[in-house]
């Protein structure tokens, strides 16, 4: 079908213009993201608005853009296709503003007018009804803002601040400037007031035929508007939805996608508030995944459903080319929702139900790595469809995890996963266990599992300290002290790793023999080795980690954990006591924690499977 060729004009308007045009309503569309703005983003419109009102002059805020959709004689309505962070943001100011005069003069003329701003009084009863709150119609708001945000937004309009979610950003934005107003006496605030509505300007770019609005939305992301991957896939998606049913597949399979990711991100932000605290809980500090997590999920979710790996930095547009009928992106969306829960399991596992696999998903986010999440993403989907148990799901995680520490342990001579790992959903047959899951993942990729004796070879010189090694270096321990069935109350959040020989070990010269101090300055790196390290309750570790061995001793012994308890039995410790005990702690971690599983399961190495 050939598109229509748009029509734009554009006006330069006050924001008293803008706000006070007869019957409109500024409509948040679908496709956008909820409002995102913090503290930095409205302290900094805070400041310009300071700026416009104390220097009385106009001050230009940028642009918004606006596109008409099904208005009607009675009521005008626009979609907001730019610029709805801003004109949210100003309009709760507008009625901080209010509020702060009801409280100085209940009686002000200015009260009725302020109204007229962010909301429409001649249609309170025009429009829908809107749920949750009341009497009160759709018509009636000037703004409204992404389904989410609605409740409080509306809330706070209607002046009924004690119903709104203490939490939400809308909330937020709204306290932050009832705060600043706090000290405006009835003259400064009305004059503030004035000069808010009459000297802040924004440029309004009206589309007059745009049938395609995420057009012009992806447009401007190029220039600077920075939506994320996951904004531009949904933008895609519902536009291939007639508008009629947007809402109804909205509501049932992509808020619940949101919701997820939402919870995730309140439980890390508190997690982490609980950890600067010292406040521990089992097993609960996973660190903060960086990045745009919606993005990633979407694309490992692809990558499973494909059976293929691309470059994320074209996911946007795998998407746009994949789904571009409305029963196509129907059962994406489907997917979305199913496989979201999933995944806020692989980044926080304390969302996870059964003990045994949550344990199997702690334990293997600490090697780091991500690259194995499309792979878990199809056998948490063959849980959910009842073709294996928990039990059976737990043990495949800790297939992956054996694999994935055993590249670890080759340093440098390991394989990169990245590309490889994901395309072992290729290779999985419908009977889904341990070893179907081995052969998988060595026909995937057929040099990935080396022989013990290859392993302990790359790893009795090799250094396990610094970035990026120190939470697998933990997770090697600890599982190590389970292998003494003395695990019991050996939490990650507890426990730290310890150097036995400290790093900086001056303290320990008068025990140490000339030969020994000699192959410590020829052989430095000999601390960063596996026979020098052991575990330590985390309150101790600062306190003893560079004392002599004699004083290191009486705190092992005292220790819960039998891994440390058997390092303070010793008389001695050296570097040749490090150099002995990093090859007895290979062989233990290659044969009692993760072992050779193409050996146990009798699967071939090397080549591929038939």
């Amino acid at each position: 079908m050939k598109k229509s060729k748009m029509s734009i004009s554009a006006d330069y308007l006050t924001l008293s213009e803008i706000l006070q045009r007869p019957n409109y309503n500024y409509i948040v569309p679908i496709f956008q993201r909820r409002y995102s703005w913090g503290e930095e983003e409205y302290s900094m419109l805070w400041k310009d608005v300071e700026n416009a009102v104390n220097d009385d002059r106009i001050y230009f805020m940028g642009a918004i853009v606006l596109q008409d959709k099904d208005s009607t004689p009675k009521l005008k309505r626009e979609i907001i296709i730019d610029g709805q962070q801003r004109l949210t943001t100003l309009t709760l100011l507008i009625a901080a503003i209010r509020n702060r005069i009801k409280k100085l003069e209940s009686n002000s003329p200015l009260l009725s007018e302020l109204e007229d701003l962010i909301a429409c009084p001649n249609y309170k009863n025009y429009g829908e009804s809107i749920e949750g709150i009341g009497h009160v119609r759709d018509g009636y708001f000037r703004i409204h803002p992404s389904d989410k945000d609605r409740y409080d937004y509306y809330h706070i309009i209607l002046g009924d601040e004690e119903k709104v979610e203490v939490n939400s950003k809308i909330t937020q934005a709204y306290r932050y400037f009832c705060n600043k107003l706090k000290i405006f006496d009835v003259e400064k605030i009305d004059d503030f007031n004035s000069k808010l509505i009459n000297n802040i300007g924004l440029v309004v770019i009206q589309l007059q035929n745009a049938d395609n609005p995420n057009e012009v939305f992806s447009s401007l992301n190029q220039k600077g508007l920075q939506l994320t991957d996951a904004d531009l896939i949904r933008n895609h998606l519902f536009e291939q939805i007639p508008e009629k049913n947007q809402k109804i597949y909205y509501t049932e399979y992509y808020s619940p996608f949101e919701s997820n990711f939402e919870e995730l991100e309140f439980k890390l932000m508190q997690n982490a508030k609980n950890k600067h605290k010292g406040i521990k809980k089992s097993n609960a500090s996973i660190k903060k995944h960086d990045g745009d997590i919606p993005s990633k999920f979407l694309y490992h979710l692809s990558v499973m459903i494909e059976k293929n790996v691309f470059p994320a930095r074209i996911l946007a547009q795998e998407i746009a080319k994949k789904y571009r009928s409305e029963k196509a992106v129907v059962d994406f969306l489907k997917e979305i929702k199913t496989h979201s829960s999933f995944y806020r399991s692989f980044l926080l596992p304390e969302f996870e139900h059964d003990k045994r696999v949550r344990q199997a998903l702690y334990d293997i986010a600490r090697t780091g790595e991500t690259t194995f999440y499309p792979l878990l993403l199809m056998l948490f989907n063959a849980r959910h469809e009842e073709k294996i148990d928990n039990s059976t799901l737990s043990e495949l995680i800790g297939v992956i995890e054996n694999f994935i520490v055993r590249e670890k342990l080759l340093g440098k001579k390991g394989k990169n996963l990245n590309r490889e790992f994901p395309r072992v959903i290729e290779y999985l047959d419908k009977d889904l266990t341990p070893q179907t899951l081995v052969k998988a993942i060595v026909k995937a990729v057929p040099t990935v599992s080396a022989t013990n004796d290859e392993i302990k070879h790359c790893a009795l010189d090799a250094e396990f300290y610094g970035k990026g090694k120190n939470d697998v270096l933990r997770l090697i321990f600890i599982k190590l002290n389970r292998t003494y069935n003395h695990d019991k109350g050996v939490y990650y959040d507890d426990v730290e790793i310890e150097h036995i020989l400290p790093q900086n070990w001056e303290n320990w010269r008068s025990c140490l023999s000339n030969a020994e101090i000699e192959k410590l300055q020829k052989f430095p790196s000999i601390v960063h080795r596996l026979g020098n390290f052991t575990l330590i309750n985390s309150d101790y570790n600062r306190q003893i980690s560079n004392r002599s061995f004699s004083e290191k001793k009486k705190e092992y012994l005292r220790s819960p954990y039998a891994l440390t308890q058997e390092v303070g039995k010793m008389e001695v410790f050296s570097p040749t006591t490090i150099e002995r005990r990093t090859g007895e702690t290979i062989d233990k971690i290659l044969n009692d924690v993760y072992p050779d599983l193409t050996q146990k399961y009798n699967v071939k190495r090397g080549t591929p499977q038939t």
